[in-house]
């Protein structure tokens, strides 16, 4: 969702710079037609630059903005991404309900025992006592 967002953001930036650099070029071109000799030449060719970064930065817009749609799950996500974004709920047999559990429950493990059989270790024993129990 929120690279969809990013590039939602980019093309408006696209977007905006196409509008600033159309107006330079417009902007160029009554330079143009207001002058004469060298200057009419100068102004011509920042008319033809500015109008070439108003047409890329179009582009960019439009494939921005395609891409933000094609990712977004909003308009072209599956059934189930469409209903986890308005009503998020647990996915069933993830085990994520396990994690609302104590980790000595979730593990099978005891939170007094050592796996090494000494009493002075025993957090440290029971660490290597529930991975050992996990794998």
């Amino acid at each position: 969702m929120s690279v969809s967002l990013f590039l939602a953001s980019m093309a408006m930036m696209a977007l905006g710079f196409s509008a600033a650099f159309g107006g330079q070029a417009d902007n160029a071109n009554w330079i143009r037609k207001n002058s004469s000799g060298d200057a009419e030449k100068a102004a011509q060719s920042l008319v033809g630059g500015y109008g070439f970064a108003c047409f890329s930065f179009i582009c960019a817009f439009f494939i921005f903005l395609g891409a933000a749609f094609y990712i977004s799950p909003v308009i072209s996500g599956s059934a189930a991404e469409k209903k986890m974004l308005s009503k998020p709920d647990e996915l069933e047999g993830s085990g994520a309900q396990s994690y609302s559990a104590p980790p000595e429950e979730r593990i099978g493990g005891s939170a007094h025992g050592s796996a090494h059989g000494s009493a002075h270790g025993s957090a440290h024993g029971s660490a290597h006592g529930s991975f050992k129990n996990q794998v």
